[in-house]
């Protein structure tokens, strides 16, 4: 029994490196995004926004496009598979809302009329791309509301440093309704799964940097150079894709200080489960090397702190050792929680970092475990298996 102690010593001993080297990497990158200076001019841009259903809040979030400041010149593209889709009475309303509000605005409604069987956002995207002239394209999924900074936020981080190719803004969830919004928020919020994390840790390995498709602004030549939008269209992963070739071509990404603020809610625990097991699965099969980090590193605290309590049930020798060493890296990851909590803007204390740590990690740990299997997986009502590098497949017949 003195292994088990032994191993789960190391394995907390692990998780307390990653989360001290963590907390710098995030502490350094959102003061570096926040000293960022703005723009001595501010380009024009093209707000594409691809629909397909109905959202929460979408009106509001899509009419955010036009009404959210920005000192720049600017064109929204509101786009939608088929006059059918439900959401296409909505986004008249938007557009005609737009004309009222801001007629300085161009409103463009495109019926996009797609019909691949691949990344349906990305082929839509892709019809938009190639209808604008901007300078710079700012995609931002139909959930995402924008706020007072969020657009000078993302474009003064994109154009702050010749070298970046593209910034994203990491989503944070803040209509929590269900237990299973609940869980959701906790993973985007307080975990190492939070995508200002994630961000922070690539920048410091000096990896491809993290990508989040969620709220993108990239250059729209640097867009054309790596193969443009449509050549993404066959991965469902086309974020982690083009920060991939990014990266290889040695454009920098950096992070806006603004997150990227997502209205989707009403969602059960097992629809939150299953989105987190889909990011799994995709990252199992566009970037393996990295699939093992969720249970051993990014989820581990439920796990250490089971293994240290049954080294004590047991009195395995040494388990006061496994014990101390897990509780300080519990108390350095609910450091970690606390920190990204804050600088997401999401209210609670620490009781409520703890229990939004815990109950986060344990999701990673049970949505990776999900992914284990074929990889097959539900998306927009269609089911697809990824294949290997991350290319999407529809299965017939489904």
């Amino acid at each position: 029994m003195i292994g088990l102690s032994l191993a789960i010593a190391i394995w907390g001993f692990a998780s307390f490196v990653f989360t001290v080297a963590a907390i710098g990497a995030v502490k350094r990158m959102y003061r570096r995004a926040i000293e960022t200076p703005p723009p001595s001019s501010w380009p024009a841009i093209a707000i594409l926004r691809p629909c397909e259903g109905l959202d929460c809040r979408l009106e509001e979030n899509l009419l955010s496009s036009v009404t959210a400041p920005y000192l720049g010149k600017r064109e929204v593209w509101l786009l939608v598979p088929s006059e059918r889709d439900p959401a296409y009475p909505i986004l008249e309303r938007v557009k005609a809302e737009a004309a009222r509000r801001a007629p300085e605005v161009r409103v463009e409604l495109v019926v996009t009329a797609i019909e691949t069987g691949a990344n349906r956002k990305v082929a839509q995207l892709a019809r938009a791309t190639a209808r604008t002239t901007a300078e710079i394209l700012v995609s931002a999924d139909s959930d995402i509301c924008f706020t007072e900074r969020t657009l000078a936020a993302l474009v003064g981080s994109l154009m702050a440093d010749p070298r970046s190719g593209a910034s994203s803004g990491s989503p944070v969830e803040v209509a929590c309704e269900t237990v299973g919004d609940r869980i959701s928020a906790a993973v985007l919020s307080s975990t190492p799964h939070a995508f200002l994390c994630l961000k922070a840790l690539a920048e410091r390995s000096g990896g491809a940097h993290v990508l989040c498709g969620a709220l993108v602004a990239v250059k729209r030549a640097v867009l054309d150079e790596v193969g443009g939008m449509a050549s993404l269209e066959p991965f469902l992963g086309e974020d982690f894709e083009l920060a991939r070739r990014l990266h290889e071509r040695g454009y920098l990404i950096p992070t806006s200080p603004e997150p990227a603020r997502v209205s989707d809610r009403g969602r059960t625990a097992l629809a939150a489960i299953r989105r987190y097991a889909r990011w799994c699965t995709v990252t199992r099969q566009q970037r393996p090397e990295l699939y093992g980090t969720y249970p051993l590193l990014l989820g581990c605290t439920p796990l250490v702190l089971f293994g240290a309590a049954l080294a004590l049930a047991s009195g395995a020798p040494l388990a006061w050792l496994a014990a101390s060493v897990v509780a300080v890296a519990l108390a350095v990851r609910w450091r970690l929680a606390t920190l990204l909590r804050r600088l997401n803007g999401i209210d609670g204390g620490p009781l409520a970092a703890l229990v939004a740590l815990l109950a986060g990690e344990s999701v990673i740990v049970i949505a990776s475990l999900l992914a284990l299997g074929r990889p097959e997986i539900e998306w927009r009502g269609r089911r697809y298996r990824i294949e290997r590098g991350g290319s999407m497949s529809p299965l017939a017949g489904l």
